[in-house]
């Protein structure tokens, strides 16, 4: 999944669960899922997208730095198992 594709992603999944703000709030998470990337792979952009959607679902909307925070944990993870890049 490439960055710009993760983005729409959680548009559909910001304009599914609140009035309306997807488009204005999704793009935000833009620079996280270039960095996740950059120093990760298609399966953690994934991983990171469903996370973010599965909390805005809950009715919770991440900042940036939880977003942030999310993708560390994820790179973190992967350095972890497979020893990273």
């Amino acid at each position: 999944m490439e960055p710009s594709d993760a983005v729409k992603q959680l548009e559909y999944v910001f304009d599914a669960n609140t009035d309306s703000v997807g488009a204005r709030c999704a793009p935000m998470y833009g620079r996280t899922f270039e960095r996740v990337a950059e120093h990760g792979t298609g399966q953690d952009i994934v991983t990171v997208a469903g996370e973010l959607g599965a909390r805005i679902s809950d009715g919770q909307r991440p900042t940036a730095d939880e977003a942030n925070a999310l993708a560390k944990e994820v790179l973190d993870r992967r350095a972890l198992t497979d020893g990273g890049d």
